[in-house]
């Protein structure tokens, strides 16, 4: 029990011999494999949302890029009403998704927390597909790229 206790969860039941003390130990045994799997799952859980808040931190970047980029451009007088509304729209877009990832960051929060509860949904893949991609869409139009999705 001091060697658990201490994180290490190995332990010999090779020597076990018949009667109740045999018993107690492979039932150790099972609880301690169970504790090094739970930890096991634990740490990797742990990882998955440390990568997930750093991606939403980078993708927060994209937007506020993009949308510095439009304010200095729709501070120049050289673009006409309908470029300006686009710029406009655009930017009320990357707000918007903005705000969807700082959501999401809170949802990370409390997923870590343990004071939130899962429900399963069904998703349109093509509205899934779409709204992820629509934060990028100024940028490649930026770089003079095109996107084509097929499926």
């Amino acid at each position: 029990m001091k060697e658990i206790n201490a994180g290490s969860y190995s332990l010999d039941v090779r020597d076990n011999e018949e009667g109740e003390l045999s018993i107690l130990k492979n039932d150790i045994y099972k609880v301690t494999s169970r504790l090094a799997e739970y930890n096991v799952d634990l740490e990797e859980d742990r990882k998955k949302l440390t990568e997930a808040i750093s991606d939403i931190s980078h993708q927060l970047k994209t937007p506020i890029t993009s949308m510095t980029v439009m304010a200095d451009l729709l501070q120049g007088s050289e673009l006409t009403t309908e470029r300006r509304v686009a710029f406009t729209k655009t930017i009320q877009h990357q707000l918007e998704r903005m705000d969807w990832l700082v959501t999401s960051l809170l949802k990370l929060s409390k997923i870590d927390a343990g004071t939130i509860e899962f429900k399963r949904e069904k998703v349109h893949l093509e509205s899934l597909i779409t709204d992820a991609l629509n934060p990028l869409l100024i940028p490649i139009e930026v770089k003079g790229s095109h996107l084509i999705l097929q499926g």
